[in-house]
């Protein structure tokens, strides 16, 4: 319906949506709500019947731990819902973040699980949202969107450089197997790289500085803040505090996930949280969704807590540890522990302001994002 460069503005946008969906532009505008408790069950079985995709687990429990849904005690931002003379017709979430920008703190959203009718898709519904979205807030991005939105975000958001996935392999039978199919040849070969990549591991973590001990997380405290605050200079950075992880990795209905802390003298100096996961019959694997850290030596604590995950996730039967991330960490750090680039695995990373001058600061800084601002939730 629209320029694949560029759309029209919101009220131009108001007004081809408003003429395609048969409403009145002010109709379009005033269908557009928060949704509430009372709403769950209709969003449910929206989501079912327009989805492409089987939606995994249980969905209402995903959306109550997500979203707010008229509460003020849970979620962690809005769910949006479009009606058209009563029936759903659209929804976009969004998540409330805080960056840490140039010495100064900046709000905003981030955008997603947005959903459009089946039979309204051709409307240019989902260009209308998001420019409605864009009208709420100062900033907002989008990370990780799927093939279905891509379009859509690629042409209202601001591009910047991709997350791009690294991955330390511990397992390489499946990865020997598509290459030397003889199985006589193939199983001798992946033992002795597998064993040839425990034992390099193994001595990186005899070399890995003994002044920091890691321990298991069961719960975040206030001293985890100070790893962003800290983190931010020089480079924008997503806020974070106890209460946020604490909910966000703890009580995720989809899988909690692990969390573990390099701590020098008693004193935390670096945090990864992962989590270990298999989908569509392929090898369990173990998912890094955030690391962080601090001080001088934050290289060494970065070290120390991926060489810890990669014993996890060996200990754990998992074939590979996954982390996709924009600059949270040193490539140095990162080959020296093992893992190697698969850039042919990349999330999209879109910004936008109405303040033309807030766009060009916030899209000319230094980003470090991990996969805790994609919204995959361990699915």
């Amino acid at each position: 319906m629209f320029s694949a460069r560029q759309p029209p503005g919101f009220e131009r946008t108001t007004a081809l949506v408003a003429r395609a969906l048969g409403v009145t532009p002010s109709d379009l505008e005033n269908g557009l709500r928060r949704a509430g408790a009372g709403d769950l069950a209709e969003i449910v079985a929206f989501r079912k019947a327009n989805f492409d995709e089987l939606i995994q687990g249980d969905d209402a429990a995903y959306l109550q731990w997500r979203y707010r849904l008229g509460r003020v005690d849970a979620g962690m931002g809005e769910l949006w819902l479009l009606f058209r003379g009563g029936e759903l017709i659209g929804a976009v979430g969004t998540e409330d973040i805080e960056c840490l920008h140039n010495g100064t703190r900046c709000h905003g959203v981030r955008t997603m699980d947005i959903l459009v009718a089946r039979a309204v898709q051709s409307s240019g519904l989902g260009v209308w949202l998001n420019q409605a979205i864009f009208r709420t807030t100062p900033f907002a991005m989008a990370v990780g969107a799927n093939r279905r939105s891509a379009g859509t975000v690629n042409r209202l958001f601001r591009a910047m450089p991709p997350l791009v996935e690294w991955r330390l392999l511990i397992d390489t039978r499946a990865f020997v197997r598509k290459r030397i199919p003889l199985a006589l040849l193939a199983a001798p070969v992946a033992l002795a790289a597998n064993f040839a990549l425990r034992f390099g591991r193994e001595l990186a973590g005899m070399f890995s500085d003994r002044k920091f001990e890691v321990r298991p997380i069961a719960r975040f405290d206030d001293d985890v803040t100070a790893l962003y605050v800290a983190d931010a200079a020089g480079r924008t950075v997503v806020k974070r505090d106890a209460a946020f992880l604490n909910y966000r990795l703890f009580q995720n209905p989809r899988g909690a996930y692990l969390a573990a802390g390099a701590y020098r003298d008693g004193r935390l100096e670096g945090i990864i949280a992962w989590r270990a996961t298999s989908h569509d019959g392929e090898p369990r694997w173990a998912h890094v969704i955030e690391v962080q850290a601090t001080g001088t030596d934050r290289n060494a604590v970065l070290r120390k807590l991926l060489l810890h995950v990669g014993r996890q996730a060996d200990a754990a039967a998992c074939h590979r540890v996954s982390l996709i991330m924009l600059d949270a960490l040193p490539s140095s750090v990162l080959w020296s522990c093992g893992f190697i680039t698969a850039r042919h695995n990349r999330k999209i990373f879109g910004l936008h302001a109405n303040d033309p001058a807030l766009l060009s600061s916030l899209s000319g800084a230094k980003w470090a994002l991990t996969d805790l601002c994609d919204d995959n939730d361990g699915s």
